[in-house]
């Protein structure tokens, strides 16, 4: 059992405990005194209201802290120390203070020597070197060190015996540090009372002045207060007020009617409730009023109100009002009537701009950013739109007409009434056609403006842009049609859709907001061409072209992508002279497509071309020379679609395009292959024409892998007694052929219960006859007997797996010819996948999680290596205890600092502590035909730990040195390392693991640095 004794470092822990806790001991005091209240007239102390149902939950409350057991106590851990350092200690004490013992007792020899003695003859009985005086000396002092220490070793032996009940002692160190601690708390306490009694002596408020109080609450007055004498005067009766407002509205009608020159705008007015409204339509309302009976007196502003929106109808009361009435009575002083209303007019229409301007300023901020920018000029607002297009600019101006009218030589013929007048700039130049701009003044919105100018921008692009379409003769002689959809109202509604194909459309539209053009659907080649529409100065004179270009590249394209899918090979560009091709093709042509079909010669291509005003396939016979291609000859195939519309290229004209491109025979290219390699074959003609129906071709496997043109494929003569390899003519498209091979296997139980009837999507397998079945797509020409040699190949090499898979009874999830899945482990299911594909090196995959991948590498390696698979599957069942042991230390390594796992080989792992400073070295060894894990420490000799944590480190290697000299069941110690059986590595290896954890190895110092981990 481990015994401890207590240090100094017990007291001081104590007092740091109870510093730690004195907060909590206060606010623990602060809040039991907070909830001691006492009663005052049903209500406590605190204000809270003290009721039935709050005095019961108050008692619940006490019921349940009651019944809760008490919390524990803190268990005091610091200060202790283990028996066994201070016999350590005391033993290198003892040990060193002999030595210096025996040191003085050698000095006391060589000081006390005998005095010269001239008698020789004088016998010195033996102790000629030292007196009788010195032997007292050393006996008294090695007595002296001996009792000293005899009485300090009793002292160890008592403490060892007390060790002992040492769990007993450790409770009554707790117990007494809690009890100091609550004498603590209540001295605190009562500390605590004292102080609040002294702080509250400056809180307290002066007596109250009851006598006054009581005085106002039963007179209503309080007699020291003097009396002001005021005389309300008398209200004025509703028939008085009624009175007065007729008197007024009768002043009002007469001077209006006969002293005031009334405006030709202020027309539209009414008198009521002692006022004169005058209302100014789409601009304000303004009330005004008379002091005197006197038509010498100046009228005076009541009232304003503005009638549009979105100002607000009633103007508030402070400086901006206080203005507004000013001006308006300084206006009736001087001028009357019309200098208020110019006054009020002029400044609705400043308003009516600065209304405009900041909403223009809040579409900058909003979905507008970046795309408008907004300048202003006194009472003129300019708003640039599309802000981000290259090239002119286009903008709306928004300014305050004088509403004078000048003839040709600036001489004014006519004055009007000033208002807002809009003005729209379009490629920097000022737009005089005429086009409706029409400012709403009623309701002001500058979005609706911008809205409106963009759609007239946008209907005046799509219109010219359909008027150069029309230049086209697939689109004027409606081969191909297009529909123009306009909105001025909504920009994003306007839309330009034309046909590309004859069933591919698409939509030009122009983004209000920043003025760029999309074209929908989406895709690579649309977004390529918006690219290069938004990149012109002056887009909707290019955009034609564009256009254009862009249909051209979707039709070759489109075609180009069927072909390929048909089976037919695209060709690059050949190099062709311009001369030549523009003696061929037509002058509007824009982009070429060449096409080399199955089957076809190497000279002979087909060409198809798109122009401005037709589609057009060409048959081209193309020479090389020194100087590139040329065209030897060329002929125009001439392809009409009878309802006038562009022909469709879609798969089946293509297939019929291509009717008769399989003319070479490819039946026999086989034969001749097997006659060049001298391999003797057995040819069976079906019933029926031999253009129709291929042979059957009968070969003896033996004959067919001994050739020499055929080794390398690593198979034996004894797999499949005879092959057949039958000709099923071309393929679909027309580009390849199909070719049949069977072949016998002679041990078809290797495969029965794991490989089905289907094996991959061109083979199959008969269970009962042991017949593979395979099908070989090949061009039309080309020799196909080497792919049916690689192709058994693979099954043999199936065959071989399979084998090793029933030797060690694992299961299957799937089996081809490229790739085999099996399971491994049951708990936790694992699975391993092997490809091997044709004469490639095989490959090993794990799936994500997989504890193998730590050494997936190293296992490949020995996949592709002889009796590979055999010695996989072995290695498997090895290291599958040591990968997840490693799996669990990677998962935990966020806990102990960077763990690096680097395995040498499948069979040899190094664990490396780089925080900690210690390695450990994983190896399997072969004992006693027997399979074992060796696990020790690794030596790195170019990594030191930091000075500071040499104590952690020693601590460390004593527990490792005690770790590898324990034994159990599966595993056995040898001090410096440890052999493990299968078995038992990974609790092994987890141990360890929780070892080194335990020291704590979190922090890194400043001289340490992360090292870089280079995984082989």
């Amino acid at each position: 059992m481990p015994i401890v004794v207590m240090s100094n470092g017990v007291a001081n822990e104590g007092k740091s405990k109870e510093s730690q806790l004195n907060g909590q001991g206060t606010n623990h005091r602060e809040a039991l005194l907070e909830g001691h209240h006492t009663h005052s007239n049903g209500v406590l102390r605190n204000g809270i209201e003290f009721t039935a149902e709050s005095s019961s939950a108050i008692e619940q409350g006490a019921m349940t802290s009651l019944k809760k057991p008490p919390p524990e106590i803190e268990h005091i851990t610091q200060g202790y120390q283990p028996v066994s350092r201070l016999i350590a200690r005391l033993s290198q004490d003892t040990l060193k203070e002999l030595g210096e013992v025996i040191t003085n007792m050698a000095n006391i020899s060589s000081q006390q020597q005998q005095p010269i003695n001239f008698n020789h003859n004088a016998s010195t009985n033996g102790n000629s070197g030292t007196t009788p005086q010195a032997n007292l000396d050393k006996k008294m002092l090695l007595m002296d060190f001996v009792q000293k220490r005899r009485a300090q070793f009793i002292k160890v032996l008592v403490l060892t015996q007390w060790s002992r009940q040492s769990e007993k002692v450790s409770k009554l160190i707790d117990l007494k540090v809690w009890l100091g601690k609550q004498v603590k708390l209540y001295d605190e306490a009562a500390f605590w009372v004292g102080d609040l009694r002294r702080g509250l002596d400056g809180a307290k408020l002066p007596n109250p002045d009851l006598k006054t109080a009581l005085e106002v609450l039963s007179t209503g007055k309080a007699s020291w207060m003097p009396e002001l004498t005021y005389i309300p005067s008398d209200p004025l009766s509703p028939q008085e007020v009624l009175k007065g407002l007729s008197s007024i509205n009768t002043l009002l009608l007469i001077r209006l009617n006969l002293h005031e020159s009334i405006p030709v705008y202020f027309k539209d007015y009414t008198v009521s409730s002692g006022r004169a409204t005058f209302t100014v339509p789409n601009e304000f309302q303004v009330d005004i009023s008379i002091g005197a009976d006197n038509p010498e007196t100046p009228l005076f502003f009541v009232d304003f109100r503005f009638i549009f929106s979105p100002a607000v109808s009633e103007v508030p009361e402070g400086q901006f009002w206080e203005e507004i009435a000013a001006r308006s009575n300084h206006a009736l002083e001087v001028k009357g009537l019309s200098g208020l209303y110019s006054y009020l007019h002029e400044m609705v229409l400043t308003y009516k701009i600065n209304i405009l301007r900041r909403q223009a300023i809040d579409m900058s901020r909003g979905p507008w950013t970046e795309a408008i920018r907004i300048e202003m000029h006194w009472r003129r607002l300019i708003v640039q739109y599309w802000a981000g297009r290259p090239g002119k600019k286009h903008w709306v101006e928004i300014g305050v007409h004088s509403g004078q009218i000048k003839d040709s030589k600036g001489v004014i013929k006519k004055q009007r009434q000033s208002s807002l007048a809009l003005q729209w700039v379009r490629d920097g130049e000022r737009v005089v056609e005429p086009v409706a701009l029409d400012l709403n003044t009623e309701a002001l919105s500058m979005e609706s403006i911008i809205n409106h100018i963009v759609g007239l921008h946008v209907k005046q692009i799509l219109i010219f842009l359909r008027s150069r379409l029309l230049d086209s003769a697939l689109y004027s002689q409606r081969a191909l049609s297009h529909h123009l959809t306009l909105s001025t109202d909504k920009p994003v509604d306007s839309t330009l859709k034309i046909q590309l194909t004859a069933n591919k459309l698409i939509s030009i539209s122009i983004q209000p907001m920043t003025g760029s053009f999309a074209l929908e659907p989406a895709s690579q080649l649309s977004i390529r061409a918006e690219s290069e529409l938004n990149s012109y100065s002056i887009a909707a004179n290019r955009a034609p072209q564009s256009i254009a270009n862009f249909r051209g590249l979707v039709v070759t394209t489109e075609l180009e992508s069927r072909a390929a899918s048909l089976g037919w090979r695209v060709l690059e560009t050949p190099n062709i002279k311009h001369e030549e091709l523009k003696r061929v093709f037509p002058r509007d042509t824009l982009r070429l497509s060449y096409f080399k079909l199955p089957g076809w010669g190497p000279y002979w291509l087909l060409a198809f071309s798109v122009g401005k005003h037709s589609e057009d396939w060409w048959i081209l016979e193309i020479n090389d020379n020194d100087k590139g291609h040329s065209i030897t000859d060329s002929q125009h195939l001439s392809m009409s679609n009878p309802s006038g519309q562009i022909v469709d290229h879609d798969y089946i004209f293509l297939s019929r395009l291509a009717v008769g491109s399989a003319g070479i025979c490819s039946q026999f290219v086989n034969c001749r292959a097997l006659r060049a390699a001298k391999v003797k074959y057995e040819l069976r003609l079906p019933s029926g024409k031999l253009e129709l129906r291929a042979p059957r071709m009968h070969v003896q496997y033996w004959t067919l892998i001994k050739t020499r043109s055929l080794k390398g494929f690593g198979l034996k003569d004894n797999v499949f007694p005879r092959v057949a390899i039958g000709y099923q003519g071309l393929t679909g498209d027309g580009g390849e052929a199909l070719i049949i091979t069977q072949a016998a296997i002679k041990t078809p139980t290797d495969f029965s219960g794991i490989v089905t009837e289907s094996i991959d999507n061109d083979i199959a397998f008969n269970q009962y006859t042991g017949v593979f079945s395979f099908t070989l797509h090949t061009p039309v020409g080309q020799s196909v007997v080497e792919k049916v040699v690689e192709r058994l190949g693979r099954i043999e090499r199936l065959q071989h797996f399979m084998r090793i898979i029933r030797q060690h009874s694992l299961r299957c999830s799937s089996v081809s010819l490229t790739r085999i899945d099996f399971t491994y482990s049951q708990n936790p299911p694992l699975s391993a996948q092997v490809f091997f594909d044709g004469d490639y090196p095989m490959r090993l995959s794990f799936a994500t999680g997989n504890p193998h991948l730590y050494i997936v590498d190293h296992l490949s390696r020995f996949l592709n290596a002889e009796g590979g698979f055999d010695h996989i599957v072995r290695l498997l069942a090895v290291t599958l205890p040591v990968c997840r042991a490693l799996e669990a230390i990677e998962r935990d390594s966020q806990n102990i600092g960077q763990v690096g796992i680097m395995p040498r080989s499948a069979d040899m792992i190094l664990l490396r502590y780089h925080n900690s400073g210690v390695s450990f070295d994983l190896r399997l060894r072969h004992r006693q035909d027997n399979l074992l894990w060796t696990l020790k420490e690794y030596d790195d000799e170019k990594r030191e730990p930091a000075a500071s944590r040499q104590e952690k480190l020693s601590t460390l290697a004593a527990e490792l040195k005690i770790y590898f000299s324990k034994s159990g069941a599966g595993f056995k110690g040898f001090r410096t390392s440890i052999m493990a059986e299968i078995d038992a590595i990974e609790e092994v290896i987890k141990g360890l693991h929780v070892l080194v954890k335990k020291h704590g190895f979190n922090e890194k110092t400043e001289d340490e640095s992360p090292e870089v981990i280079a995984l082989d």
